[in-house]
């Protein structure tokens, strides 16, 4: 939805809220909207969450004026600009190559090497939330349940956090379900023994 707050009383550039012109599909899931009332680009995941944003109103440094249309060539987003006849051509950044790289590799089923992406991405950005949900979501892949449900409540992802919990539950009881039935076996057996054992020593007494 771009962005949904009016921030004209503080920053007169960026007043009202978006309006999306349109729509255009990356790999892997991601894909970009542009917003022609504040001149801004968003990239979004495939589960609609926010990667990162760019550009803004006027023309310098990659900034726009009237978008109206966009299109994605793998690593390239082309941008066509009513307002100054002009198509602009962005690359991407280090780190939203990052961000790309962590995505493919989870999808691919690259579990370990989408963690080792996320960690560079979060050593970049400490506060991006979907970093740590990525890290979440290749330790739950990976089958580390309890890693995974850290990284799930960093991120606030209370759906995620919920299936990792299910998941070392089940670990927890499959580990401990025999030692603790054993146990109750053998506390049972100690008290049949020394009931047995009073039993007969009342009866040698009588």
């Amino acid at each position: 939805v771009g962005d949904v707050e009016d921030l004209s009383n503080t920053e007169p550039l960026y007043s009202g809220v978006s309006q999306i012109m349109d729509v255009a599909a990356g790999e892997d899931g991601v894909y970009f909207m542009i917003d022609n009332n504040r001149d801004r680009i968003f990239a979004y995941d495939q589960d609609g969450y926010l990667l990162y944003a760019f550009s803004g109103p006027g023309t310098a440094q990659g900034g726009l004026a009237t978008p109206a249309a966009l299109d994605v060539h793998g690593e390239w987003l082309a941008v066509a600009d009513r307002g100054t006849n002009l198509l602009t051509i962005y690359e991407r950044t280090e780190y939203a190559t990052l961000i790309a790289d962590a995505i493919h590799c989870y999808n691919h089923g690259e579990y370990t090497q989408a963690a080792e992406k996320w960690q560079l991405v979060i050593a970049k950005n400490a506060n991006f939330d979907i970093g740590y949900a990525g890290l979440g979501k290749a330790a739950y892949r990976n089958g580390d349940y309890r890693q995974a449900m850290a990284y799930f409540e960093t991120a606030s992802l209370q759906e995620w956090y919920g299936k990792a919990f299910e998941e070392y539950r089940k670990e927890v009881l499959r580990v401990w379900f025999a030692p603790a039935v054993l146990t109750i076996i053998g506390i049972s057996v100690v008290f049949v023994i020394r009931d047995k054992v009073r039993s007969r020593k009342e009866g040698d007494e009588a």
